[in-house]
């Protein structure tokens, strides 16, 4: 059984090919176009043509050969309109320059949503296209490559569909959702719009991370996780204040912005740590997975196997894995 699972929505996309459940092909576009982090569809870029056409003259197949198109997002017409609100009023919390008025980023969020829909009809047969949710596609590829036969698969990004967090049980060849935290406290768009409130670029999140070993953490809590009611809570009114502290990318960096790198740093990880051990204990797990764009913080993974547990994670633990996860998890499903 031939199938190709696809990420062609956010950003990094990529094709896989899953041949009677092994992995044997897997190109992200960006190696082909020479364009970083190339766009999908939502974010006004289209569909990893070029990878598709590699992995098919790569192993001698058409796309008649194909069984099933698996792809790493399962989008509702309201799902990526209710992201778009959200997005928005992040960026007029943190963005210094404020680019988005709402009606025009709901107008580009509908117009790429009936692209994308239009294309993929017209693109693959109905009964050969599989939409596998996007937290779950991230968890199938990370979990069915660990080491482990059972373990708490975290997957944490900035926004899959309706969910920043989900909570899962891995144990043998089955993943049960145990919790979801919804993107209207996102600590993965938090962590994002923090690194460009600092002038560095939308994939800068990596020297965000490295400024905070330069700076002191202040006394402020930025964000934390309630056990009881198993919620986050973001303090916007004290990252607000940050704002008057926002840089330009040809600008200096100062000592205020390696502390506001530090003390995010920190109320990020140890947020992050608390929902893990909170969800390890309940679970009496040890070992832990971690997926989604969030899992490249390796401070934060640091963080939690630094108290004793066994973590694994990807090396595709970013949007392009969840090609490879929705080819494993429809293979999984219908095998």
């Amino acid at each position: 059984m031939n199938i190709i699972g696809i990420n062609d929505y956010s950003h990094d996309i990529a094709v896989t090919l899953v041949c009677n459940g092994k992995i044997v092909n897997a190109v992200e576009q960006e190696r082909l176009s020479g364009k970083k982090h190339e766009k999908g569809f939502m974010e006004g870029g289209g569909f990893p043509e070029q990878a598709l056409r590699e992995i098919l003259k790569n192993n001698k197949l058409k796309e008649k050969d194909i069984d099933f198109f698996a792809f790493g997002w399962k989008i509702t017409k309201e799902q990526p309109m209710h992201n778009a609100i959200e997005q928005f009023k992040n960026y007029k919390l943190f963005d210094p320059k404020d680019r988005w008025s709402e009606r025009k980023l709901k107008e580009r969020t509908l117009a790429n949503y009936k692209k994308r829909s239009r294309f993929i009809e017209r693109r693959f047969p109905a009964h050969k296209t599989i939409h596998v949710p996007h937290h779950l596609a991230h968890a199938a590829g990370a979990y069915r490559c660990s080491p482990f036969k059972n373990a708490l698969v975290m997957v944490i990004d900035g926004a899959g569909e309706e969910e920043w967090l989900t909570v899962f049980l891995g144990n043998g060849n089955t993943l049960t959702k145990i919790k979801t935290f919804p993107i209207e406290n996102s600590l993965g768009n938090l962590y994002a719009y923090m690194t460009q409130l600092l002038g560095f670029s939308d994939s800068g999140e990596g020297k965000f991370m490295g400024l905070a070993a330069y700076g002191s953490v202040h006394k402020e809590s930025l964000c934390s996780f309630d056990s009881r009611t198993e919620s986050v809570k973001i303090r916007y009114n004290i990252i607000q204040s940050y704002k008057k502290h926002a840089r330009l990318p040809y600008e200096e960096i100062r000592k205020v912005h390696k502390d506001i790198a530090a003390t995010t740093q920190h109320n990020f990880q140890e947020t992050i740590f608390s929902i893990v051990k909170h969800y390890a204990k309940i679970h009496a797990q040890k070992n832990v997975v971690m997926a989604g764009g969030v899992a490249l913080n390796c401070l934060t993974n640091g963080r939690i196997k630094q108290e004793g547990y066994n973590v694994y994670v990807p090396n595709f633990m970013g949007d392009a894995g969840v090609s490879l996860g929705a080819a494993l998890e429809t293979f999984s499903n219908i095998k």
